[in-house]
């Protein structure tokens, strides 16, 4: 059985955010932010084992703040969880600030896969 992690859960939709954390209670710690400035304070608070974040937050994307948890807290995984085409987030994987990415709706297997790479 993977281990326990530590998971924060970035996205704007608080119907997401609970369905998420529903389906991740059970075998992870999870925590939630409904913006990036509150996902960039729980990240000070405790640094988490995976970030699941959402690509489109209201009218902002969230590749700047993948890039700035990348380099702040390089051990942190980072999973992108996002109903976007994939072609306005592709460049996420091919540069390295993201370690993996699923699209909405995702299995639960595939998305727990996702986190515990």
């Amino acid at each position: 059985m993977p281990r326990a992690l530590d998971v924060l859960i970035v996205d704007d939709d608080p119907l997401i955010t609970r369905a998420l954390a529903r389906v991740l209670r059970g075998r992870h710690t999870v925590r939630l932010a409904e913006d990036l400035g509150q996902a960039l304070a729980l990240l000070e608070e405790r640094t988490p084992d995976v970030v699941l974040c959402d690509f489109c937050m209201g009218d902002l994307t969230a590749a700047g703040f993948l890039r700035t948890v990348r380099a702040r807290w390089p051990q942190v995984r980072l999973v992108l969880h996002s109903a976007s085409r994939a072609e306005l987030w592709h460049e996420l994987l091919a540069d390295g600030p993201i370690d993996g990415a699923v699209v909405k709706p995702a299995a639960i297997d595939d998305l727990m896969a996702s986190l515990e790479a």
